[in-house]
């Protein structure tokens, strides 16, 4: 089967998305695309449009001639989508019940003792993964 090449734009998209979310971009922080192009090595195209898609999932805000502005996750932003993951994780628990077996249960109990010891090193980002 023939892998499809990552275009410029998607690149762009994932590196970006990726640093919001993990915190490199801070909420509130003005992004320079022309200093992103240089560190990224991707022309102001491919970068500008995957702003745009980042807008429409309502990640940024694209001031023209200004910047890119992060923008904060409200309260209720957070609430909504720990109450999804909830209903999401609850509905595939009671989907999974009978097809567990101990292989995955041991799976499960070593990935919550990983997840115990990131949050005791505060190391956030490797907890969300292993999450």
């Amino acid at each position: 089967m023939k892998k499809e090449r990552e275009t410029l734009t998607e690149k762009a998209y994932r590196i970006i998305k990726n640093d919001i979310l993990y915190g490199k971009f801070k909420q509130n922080e003005v992004i320079s695309i022309n200093a992103l192009s240089d560190e990224l090595g991707i022309s102001r195209t491919p970068i500008t449009n995957a702003f745009q898609k980042l807008e429409l999932e309502d990640f940024v805000t694209v001031l023209p001639k200004q910047g890119v502005f992060v923008k904060p996750i409200t309260i209720t932003e957070t609430r909504e989508i720990y109450e999804l993951r909830a209903a999401i994780e609850t509905f595939s628990a009671k989907r999974a019940f009978d097809m567990i077996n101990e292989e995955n249960i041991e799976w499960l109990k070593e990935s919550v003792k990983k997840q115990k010891k990131f949050l005791e090193d505060e190391n956030y980002q490797s907890f969300m993964v292993e999450d």
